[in-house]
């Protein structure tokens, strides 16, 4: 594919392209029942916005997916 790139470039287009991509991301919390645990994640999540804009993405949704209670 790449060669092929290559040889058509010169009457080629600029485009601007935005693709989503979703991830999953792990914490481990304290919080006294599910609904905050879930608001604890959220936030640190959210926390790490800068971070993720300097590498050029832009955080949309953010939702949580599980909640599960570990075992002490």
């Amino acid at each position: 594919m790449q060669s092929r790139m290559k040889k058509s470039r010169h009457n080629a287009t600029k485009y601007k392209v935005l693709v989503a991509v979703e991830c999953i991301k792990e914490y481990k919390v304290v919080a006294r029942d599910k609904e905050e645990a879930s608001a604890f994640a959220e936030a640190r999540a959210l926390k790490n916005n800068n971070s993720l804009a300097v590498k050029g993405y832009i955080v949309g949704d953010v939702e949580t997916a599980l909640i599960e209670e570990l075992k002490k």
